[in-house]
């Protein structure tokens, strides 16, 4: 009887976020199935989520299961962290997703990938020996340098466009080989993955940035616009200053004339009543 089911069993961070994206053993197990396929994830935490009453979990699944089935082998799905199947939905003495999966599972008309880590799926598959085999596990192990130059070259493209950076071959083959050798805490891909995405990253703001001397020399004539503008501008005041005081002499002569002609109207007039009386 044909496999038509894999395990995808990792450390945790060899892999990425979603392991399939990332290692060609995916892709030869799709191989196995059909030459042409759909591949479709399956977010378990999505289906569980909202599920109150009996049944509402198996109403979900089964909608899914049955459009699978339909598509003659067209459509592979896809469930990372697949460990989570054990258990997921059994509430109210409902099915779980594991028990759903495995009578479809065995008469063959279902392809599956599940990705899990080591240790959970020792802790839950293996439990469960039903289900574990009706799985073909396949190890993804650590790469090597040479298998992580290769990977990082196959995401030259996506760097390239989310960055808007050149990454030349030198520095991919420089980021996995630095990566193997200083960072230990860490696997490959992963850490030489993470090596070119902050390298990439810190090439892009420094080249956003303009360079020091260019910024350092605004900066200077900025200044000197605001010591030649206050320069100006303590010029002008001291003129308004200047025009306001001969303004303010101006119109105290111009009062004072105005107070003399008055005082001359008066005694014309008095001069005339004098002379007018006597």
């Amino acid at each position: 009887m044909s496999i038509s089911a894999f395990f995808l069993a990792y450390s945790p961070t060899v892999l990425q976020a979603n392991p399939i994206e990332f290692t060609e053993m995916a892709w030869e197990a799709i191989l196995r199935f059909v030459d042409f396929a759909r591949l479709i994830s399956i977010d378990m935490g999505s289906l569980v989520a909202g599920t109150k009453h009996r049944g509402d979990f198996e109403k979900r699944m089964t909608a899914i299961l049955k459009e699978v089935t339909s598509s003659n082998g067209h459509i592979i799905l896809f469930i990372d962290e697949i460990h989570t199947l054990v258990g997921a939905g059994s509430s109210n003495g409902a099915m779980d997703a594991g028990n759903l999966l495995k009578p479809m599972l065995g008469r063959g008309e279902l392809r599956v990938i599940g990705a899990t880590t080591l240790k959970e799926y020792r802790r839950y598959i293996e439990k469960d020996p039903a289900l574990e085999r009706r799985f073909q596990p396949v190890t993804c192990k650590q790469p090597s340098v040479a298998e992580t130059i290769s990977i990082l070259h196959g995401l030259r493209d996506v760097y390239k466009q989310y960055h808007g950076v050149e990454l030349t071959d030198g520095a991919l083959d420089s980021a996995a080989v630095l990566a193997d050798q200083y960072i230990r805490d860490r696997f490959l891909p992963d850490k030489a993955i993470d090596l070119v995405d902050e390298a990439a990253a810190k090439v892009s703001i420094k080249m956003g940035s303009k360079p020091i001397e260019l910024d350092e020399l605004e900066k200077a004539i900025e200044k000197e616009r605001s010591l030649k503008v206050e320069n100006d501008l303590n010029a002008l005041q001291q003129k308004q200053k200047e025009l306001n005081e001969q303004w303010g002499r101006e119109k105290d002569l111009m009062a004072r004339i105005q107070s003399i002609k008055i005082d001359v109207t008066l005694l014309l007039i008095l001069s005339l009543i004098f002379f007018l009386v006597f």
